[in-house]
């Protein structure tokens, strides 16, 4: 069994690195962050915090508890974890999900077909990260698109489903 931790954020982004180093040296298998709450609502933002857990850590994983595809779009996480995967390489996490605590209703993003968009979110990241030079991401999708022949990721990206 591999355990791990949810970090609080109690005490900005000094508390974070604290609590993940207390984390780390005790052995835990990893530490999450947390990104279902609304933007502005007194949580650091995750990819700012992720990439400074990157930087001061060694060898627990790193992760997102849960990264929204509402609210964030797909290339966009495709791209930050591709470049988080290059700062903390084979340790990097990326949790998936649609409708997280308050993170959509006030921002007047639209809670419906929940399932269909997770699905395609999903479904892009994974075009990106698996696209190459030879074979360029291409998605034609009923919410997500990538228009024309989307460049592939020049990091390297490790990932597995599961």
């Amino acid at each position: 069994m591999r355990v791990s931790w949810a970090l609080s954020g109690v005490g900005g982004i000094e508390g974070v690195l604290r609590e993940a180093g207390l984390c780390e040296r005790a052995g835990l298998a990893g530490v999450w962050y947390c990104d279902y709450q609304a933007p502005f609502s007194g949580t650091l933002e995750l990819f700012v915090v992720l990439s400074q857990l990157a930087a001061r850590t060694k060898e627990c994983f790193i992760g997102s508890l849960v990264t929204d595809v509402l609210r964030r779009r797909p290339i966009v996480i495709a791209h930050a974890f591709a470049t988080l995967s290059y700062l903390a390489p084979g340790r990097v996490v990326l949790g998936l999900g649609a409708r997280g605590g308050l993170s959509q209703a006030p921002y007047g993003i639209p809670l419906s077909n929940l399932t269909s968009r997770l699905r395609e979110g999903i479904e892009v990241v994974r075009e990106l990260w698996r696209a190459d030079p030879e074979a360029p991401a291409e998605y034609r999708g009923e919410y997500y698109r990538l228009g024309g022949r989307a460049l592939p990721s020049s990091l390297p990206v490790e990932y597995r489903y599961t």
